[in-house]
């Protein structure tokens, strides 16, 4: 009897692990062992922090309560190879193999191939993944969790145009990301600090009209910087940059963006900039 309670203890252990598989650990876990194959993987820790993005966007709105109820994400990416059309064929076969994933919208050319699915438990949207594999990238990406259904407009267009750009807005939110916003204690925004990694600090944040770009230590390095609304879209980039750096935000609706900076040696890291129209 003993050994019985034992062996169901097991099981329905081994149950609850196996229903909370995503789809590339499911079907594409040798890619996540393969050195040239780029990988994200955000945890539920991530996805706590969007509780403290503010923003008066209508579709951002959308999107950060969508993304509250992930537990993670993940997603694997193969740029500029010319097998990644093959790739992408081959894992849309793996996938419409397996009965727990339901096809929700799929495109099959010469050029492309892009397939987007969904997987329920007991009625409840519990992953939505999409594999696309065209112009020499391939790409999985797989969001797990609570899935909203009304969100997923919102999420599939986000997926679909910005694809890789949004994930990488987002992998170090949880751990690198700086701070920003009035403090809850005193209501005043904090004093701009320098980020210890990169020497560089951004500020105001809050802003309305300009965030300033300095570096802490006297230097000819040139830098790479990208700014992203929420969704993903690429507002503006510039190359070999010189700091100090202004962006202008005045013609930018209020919400919540993001800064993406690149030093020389390859090393990025993303700063949330909040956009207030009562801030300098």
């Amino acid at each position: 009897m003993k050994a019985l309670q034992l062996f169901l203890v097991f099981f329905f252990s081994l149950t609850a692990v196996i229903a909370q598989e995503d789809m590339i650990s499911r079907h594409f876990g040798e890619y996540e062992k393969d050195q040239s194959i780029e990988k994200i993987n955000l945890d539920r820790t991530t996805f706590e922090r969007f509780a403290t993005i503010k923003t008066e966007d209508p579709g951002e709105l959308r999107l950060i309560q969508a993304f509250q109820e992930l537990n993670g994400v993940k997603a694997i990416f193969l740029e500029h190879d010319p097998t990644a059309h093959a790739l992408g064929k081959e894992a849309v076969r793996t996938v419409m193999a397996d009965e727990s994933y339901e096809e929700l919208m799929s495109i099959n050319t010469k050029q492309e191939n892009v397939l987007m699915t969904i997987r329920e438990e007991e009625d409840v949207v519990k992953e939505l993944s999409i594999i696309v594999g065209a112009d020499q990238n391939f790409m999985v990406a797989t969001l797990y969790g609570k899935i909203d259904l009304k969100t997923f407009s919102t999420i599939t267009t986000v997926l679909r145009k910005n694809g890789k750009e949004w994930f990488k807005q987002f992998q170090n939110i949880a751990t690198e990301e700086l701070s920003f916003g009035p403090s809850v204690a005193t209501g005043k925004a904090p004093k701009a600090t320098w980020d210890d990694d990169l020497g560089i600090r951004i500020f105001p944040n809050p802003a309305s009209s300009y965030i300033r770009l300095e570096a802490q230590k006297t230097n000819d390095e040139t830098y790479k910087v990208e700014f992203y609304s929420l969704v993903g879209e690429r507002l503006q980039v510039a190359q070999n940059v010189s700091l100090p750096h202004q962006i202008n935000l005045s013609d930018l609706p209020a919400g919540t963006f993001v800064v993406r900076l690149t030093a020389p040696d390859g090393r990025f890291k993303n700063y949330r900039i909040l956009k207030s129209n009562n801030r300098p």
